[in-house]
């Protein structure tokens, strides 16, 4: 496969739809063409831009399109949680476009400045969360974070929720 055969090119603007009643946008940062045992690859960032409709492309203020720095809770212990900051950018695959709509196409380098690999990690030392498959399904954290801002107390309220049946399930409670 060469990269004119790539489903995603470097720069194209994705609507994805994390949530029911929201879509979101992420930008293609990198591309791998297909090679032994590996599908094509590509480096994917999610924006912050969250929409309650399906936008079209003149909605975007492409001069305003960033990668999302997303605050990832993390459970440290029985009942224990803190957050981590961390760029929303993971590695994809995808042998298709699957059903993902392709708004237009960007600077990729404007975007993002930092260096990109295709070394599988933790998203520190420039290696990226492996997340798989590319869904339209993809930005989750984007919707996340647009809530702590605009729906904060039920966010607030469902998180908490999730967090006593993890750990009443589990029987992790202290």
């Amino acid at each position: 496969m060469t990269t004119t055969e790539l489903a995603f090119v470097i720069g194209d603007v994705l609507q994805t739809e994390p949530s029911p009643g929201y879509w979101g946008c992420a930008v293609v940062l990198g591309a791998a063409s297909a090679s032994a045992g590996f599908y094509p690859r590509f480096i994917v960032g999610i924006t912050p831009l969250v929409f309650q409709h399906r936008f079209e492309w003149p909605e975007i203020n492409q001069s305003g399109l960033t990668i999302l720095q997303f605050e990832r809770s993390i459970r440290i212990g029985p009942g224990e949680y803190a957050t981590r900051s961390e760029h929303c950018i993971g590695i994809y695959t995808a042998r298709s476009k699957g059903g993902i709509r392709v708004l237009g196409n960007v600077d990729a380098n404007a975007i993002c400045a930092l260096p990109l690999t295709f070394d599988v990690g933790d998203g520190t030392g420039n290696a990226f969360p492996l997340y798989g498959p590319m869904r339209k399904t993809i930005g989750g954290e984007a919707v996340i974070a647009w809530r702590r801002i605009h729906d904060a107390a039920n966010l607030s309220h469902e998180i908490s929720a999730s967090r006593k049946q993890f750990e009443m399930t589990k029987g992790l409670t202290k």
